[in-house]
């Protein structure tokens, strides 16, 4: 029987390095998956804390951003002067109209779409000037923003404003009807 256990001695010596070396494999392939796994989850979660740290860095500058220096003559408030001799100038011998609008006031919308065309012309006509106030009626949030764009296209670009603004005005006056 001595024998016997003796032969077999190799043989179970032999299983039992490879299965211990089939358990280091398994260890060692464990750990690169684990280091792996967290090696990913470290990279999403520093680009997901790099892309929010970008947002709230362009957001604290847009909130402490000067105003004069984004909109101009129309920080403090000022209306949009239009006229036959383009934005930003009146005619003084003649009367001034002022409309009152905020971009996110459906009445006013549709007044826009309905004579802010024809009020316009009379102005390009040389019939009166207008002054285009921006107010605060309805205050959603996408007055603001549209408000801001205006004031600067009208800065900037003034021989578009006015077919910016009536743009806007139709925009709002389509999405407030489709709701």
């Amino acid at each position: 029987m001595a024998s016997k256990k003796t032969l077999n001695d190799p043989v179970r010596v032999k299983a039992q390095q490879l299965r211990q070396a089939q358990e280091k494999a398994d260890r060692r392939t464990r750990a690169i998956i684990i280091s792996i796994v967290v090696v990913v989850v470290l990279a999403v979660v520093a680009a997901v804390g790099i892309a929010i740290s970008q947002q709230i860095a362009k957001k604290n500058e847009a909130m402490t951003a000067d105003p004069v220096a984004t909109l101009g003559e129309y920080a403090s408030g000022a209306p949009i002067l239009y006229s036959h001799l383009g934005v930003g100038k009146v005619d003084e011998s003649l009367p001034t109209l002022t409309e009152y609008f905020d971009y996110s006031c459906h009445a006013c919308a549709d007044i826009d779409v309905l004579i802010g065309p024809q009020v316009a012309e009379g102005a390009d006509k040389g019939e009166y000037n207008v002054k285009y106030q921006p107010v605060k009626t309805v205050g959603l949030g996408y007055m603001n923003p549209a408000t801001s764009a205006s004031l600067i296209v009208a800065q900037k670009d003034p021989e578009h404003w006015l077919d910016f603004h009536h743009a806007i005005l139709s925009y709002f006056s389509t999405q407030y009807r489709e709701g």
